[in-house]
Parts: C-alpha cells; sequence; structure tokens
C-alpha cells in the first residue's frame, strides 16, 4: 500500500512540478485516501 503512495507522490511530483507546500497537501491527501481504502485492501490481502 505505501508503495501505490509513493507511486502517486512521484507521478503528482512529475506531472506539476510543485513546490514544496503543495507536497505537504498531497501527503495529507494520501493519508485521507490511504485511510478510507484500509478496510478494501484488508479485503483484498484476505483474498
Amino acid at each position: 500500500m505505501s508503495q501505490l503512495a509513493d507511486m502517486k507522490n512521484a507521478e503528482l511530483l512529475k506531472l506539476s512540478g510543485i513546490g514544496p507546500r503543495s507536497v505537504e497537501q498531497i501527503r495529507s491527501a494520501v493519508r485521507k485516501f490511504k485511510r478510507n481504502r484500509t478496510h478494501i485492501s484488508a479485503a483484498h490481502s484476505k483474498e
């Protein structure tokens, strides 16, 4: 799951060439995304 988050961070950084302030926004967004998806990925790993 962290690999996916790292990939997203790298993609977003590449796409917009953004600064540190936006990186923080992305990180918090990724954190929210991961929290929302936790139960879904847990179900997947059991299968």
